[in-house]
């Protein structure tokens, strides 16, 4: 009867934890997207439609992309706005002092990538957007006394490395 119990234990824990979407991965939801931190990429989701007057026209589909390549950028703006520098700071509180902040992060944004394309039946098209946190978006928001050194020179050792171990050679 304990086995039986003890089986019924087993497999219901290795159904469920599955299921419940665990992960070694760190994300943060936003109502549009979502920050991942173990990877250092921000998604968002954008939604267009085309106008109700091309519907069933050639022009709908390409309209209905681009709109809802912009609604995914300004999704992802909105993100990457939120970001936390440290406990009192975020992104947009950079952006305030700093128009040439906002410029970059903006830039940075257009140059996101699409990692999802879906097409409705009702015309609407659904696009997912990427970009990372590393880079270009570090440096542009990390306050200048965090930022990693550019040149770095490794020092030499103190000892030269042998070139073979054991030697080559030894007496007979």
């Amino acid at each position: 009867m304990k086995k039986i119990q003890i089986l019924v234990l087993i497999l219901t824990v290795m159904f469920l934890v599955p299921a419940s979407g665990l992960s070694n991965e760190f994300v943060e939801q936003s109502a549009n997207g979502s920050i991942n931190w173990s990877s250092g990429t921000i998604e968002a989701v954008g939604i267009g439609v085309p106008p109700q007057r091309f519907y069933g026209k050639p022009q709908a589909r390409p309209m209905a992309l681009r709109a809802a390549k912009l609604d995914a950028q300004r999704n992802l703006l909105e993100i990457a706005k939120g970001v936390r520098i440290d406990a009192r700071t975020t992104v947009k509180d950079f952006a305030v002092d700093s128009d040439i902040i906002m410029s970059r992060v903006d830039g940075m944004v257009k140059g996101a990538e699409v990692v999802k394309k879906e097409y409705m039946s009702d015309g609407t098209v659904e696009i997912t957007m990427r970009m990372s946190m590393k880079g270009g978006f570090a440096e542009t928001i990390l306050p200048q006394d965090i930022r990693p050194l550019d040149n770095i020179i490794p020092m030499e050792p103190a000892y030269p490395p042998p070139t073979s171990y054991p030697p080559a050679s030894y007496p007979p």
